[in-house]
């Protein structure tokens, strides 16, 4: 399975968790909304920032176009925040921003797929 680049800092000032809706709601003209699941996985995505040196963004540009195809392969990811090894997939195209005017140091956006385990 492929890896996450371990040379790369996390960041967690922007780290946040949203969940997909996997529900399917039908209205009624009298009564409750009828819900039900599209399928049994559920994703959560989540969105940070890693920091890099301009060769490890060289590198990480290199790892994104050419081992996991812009996107389109999984790999494995360990969260920072919960230390658990997990499979993602990068869901939008990454975003880098210098890191305080200084093309030495760079900030990298990510938006990460994760499947979450489920109960059905």
């Amino acid at each position: 399975m492929i890896e996450f680049p371990a040379y790369l800092v996390p960041l967690l000032d922007n780290y946040s968790i949203t969940f997909d809706d996997n529900r399917y709601q039908t209205e009624f003209d009298d009564g409750l909304k009828k819900s039900r699941l599209l399928s049994c996985a559920t994703y959560k995505v989540i969105t940070m920032t890693y920091h890099a040196c301009k060769d490890h963004l060289i590198d990480f540009e290199t790892w994104y176009k050419n081992t996991i195809k812009f996107g389109q392969k999984k790999f494995c990811w360990v969260d920072p925040c919960t230390g658990k090894q997990e499979i993602a997939k990068i869901r939008d195209i990454p975003n880098y921003a210098p890191d305080n005017q200084c093309i030495d140091s760079w900030n990298i956006s990510i938006s990460l797929e994760v499947k979450c385990a489920t109960t059905v």
